[in-house]
């Protein structure tokens, strides 16, 4: 299958060699060829370059102070964007780097009793920053990413490819950087496999999800809507297009 976004492909030698000493499954997977009703029309968009971190509904962090310790605090974000801290009580903290929410937090503190605070946020768990593998791998589930990846080092973490997978028909569902519902995009992964072409094996992004199926996906804006929707964890209310 071709893909409509090119990378540049790495050179081949040693290639072979480093697959083969990978365990993937005791047998191969199932590399038939694609079904021809598939073109590559449907494309995720490109992850972006590295950027500061943004916070999110669900991070862990912690606000640690120089010379109080009594206030230092573990807070997990709220789903509505907001921590709760010792004098300063609810602070806005999704949407904003640690940086920024370091800088807020100080301009409140110096408007308590405290005089020259010094604080520092901490991110200790990533909420935001997985992704969700799915169908037939060993160990199918939810993957943290902290370090750039691509498809097929997701599913090597995952412990490889079943016997009965489709590796020539992996799916990959993308929540678009606008948060306007998901676009998702076939990817032929035979030929990474073989040491041959390197264009499928496309870097993620937070929140991708991979499936890796047993069988033809007949209808795949179908089968989007209802994996989405019944397996993952998410919201009814999430749009997803229709094509």
């Amino acid at each position: 299958m071709k893909n409509e976004k090119r990378q540049i492909a790495p050179r081949r030698f040693g290639i072979a060699a480093i697959l083969m000493a990978i365990p993937l499954t005791a047998c191969e997977p199932n590399l038939g060829e694609p079904p021809s009703d598939l073109a590559a029309t449907h494309v995720v968009q490109p992850t972006t370059a590295p950027q500061a971190y943004v916070l999110q509904p669900g991070d862990n962090i912690e606000v640690k102070f120089a010379y109080v310790p009594d206030l230092n605090q573990n807070q997990i974000i709220r789903p509505d964007g907001k921590i709760s801290l010792q004098l300063v009580h609810d602070v806005q903290a999704a949407g904003l780097t640690p940086s920024q929410l370091q800088d807020r937090l100080l301009q409140l503190y110096q408007q308590t009793a405290l005089k020259s605070p010094e604080l520092v946020v901490v991110v200790r768990d990533f909420n935001s920053n997985k992704i969700y593998v799915g169908g037939e791998v060993g160990n199918p589930g939810v993957q943290p990413i902290l370090t750039p990846t691509t498809v097929l080092q997701a599913i090597l973490q995952a412990n490889g490819f079943k016997a009965t997978a489709r590796a020539n028909e992996v799916l990959i569902i993308r929540q678009r950087t606008d948060g306007g519902g998901y676009d998702w995009q076939v990817l032929n992964l035979q030929k990474v496999l073989k040491g041959e072409d390197f264009a499928a094996n496309i870097p993620l992004a937070p929140r991708d999800v991979i499936y890796v199926p047993r069988s033809d996906i007949a209808n795949i804006d179908v089968f989007v809507d209802q994996y989405m929707r019944q397996v993952l964890p998410i919201a009814p209310g999430v749009a997803i297009p229709a094509g």
